[in-house]
């Protein structure tokens, strides 16, 4: 059960038991249930857009459910996605491009890959 709640305190924001930072040993035995814990976020997800369908125009619900998931995970796989924009198409060398993916900040190509997912998700 260990590895289960250290899935959950990678993956979401989502108060689990356990202690931070992971450590490699801990986040390798975790990697089995990073399924689980998606299957949990989307049931949360689809709880939450069930639950305002009557109230919540389609439009302004789809904004709010893609922004909840963004909350629920910490912007990780979002993160993770502005930086492959950075450099996949912002480097012109290997080394450029994995030197602007561990590079903190965000570049337009990172900026414009986010709007689009971020319009392709609502």
């Amino acid at each position: 059960m260990t590895a289960f709640w250290a899935a959950l305190r990678f993956l979401t924001v989502l108060p689990a038991p356990g202690r931070r930072p992971l450590q490699a040993p801990a986040l390798g035995r975790a990697v089995g249930y990073f399924p689980l814990v998606g299957v949990i976020l989307g049931g949360l997800l689809a709880a939450a857009n069930a639950a305002v369908t009557e109230v919540i125009p389609p439009d302004v619900r789809a904004v709010l459910v893609v922004g909840l998931g963004l909350a629920l995970t910490g912007g990780l796989h979002f993160d993770g996605w502005l930086d492959t924009c950075d450099g996949l198409f912002g480097g012109h060398t290997p080394e450029e491009r994995l030197r602007i993916m561990r590079d903190e900040h965000v570049g337009a190509f990172g900026v414009a890959g986010g709007g689009l997912l971020l319009l392709a998700k609502s």
